[in-house]
């Protein structure tokens, strides 16, 4: 399984404070906080993937690697609980 270290995009302001510290492609997300402190010295030295710039606008990045990339991304829109319609019908 391949994760995500957004740690420094936090620290960056480059995501929201409550966004998770990792995130895989697939299951679940995980936070750091003062329980779990304990793990800090164990990630030294594991390679993970680092987001190279993350876009608050628009979304123009993800946008471009989704169309480069597809492989690393998963399509949710069949699983959404309201359909589309609905949703731009609210806007």
């Amino acid at each position: 399984m391949h994760w995500r270290d957004f740690r420094e995009s936090k620290r960056n302001g480059l995501v929201k404070p409550r966004h998770p510290d990792f995130k895989p492609k697939d299951g679940h997300s995980l936070w750091l906080s003062k329980d779990n402190e304990w793990v800090l010295p164990k990630l030294k030295g594991l390679q993970f993937d680092v987001p190279d710039s993350i876009s608050k606008k628009g979304g123009g990045e993800s946008w471009n690697d989704l169309v480069q990339n597809p492989d690393n991304w998963w399509d949710n829109r069949l699983n959404k609980v309201i359909p589309f319609s609905v949703l731009s019908l609210c806007s």
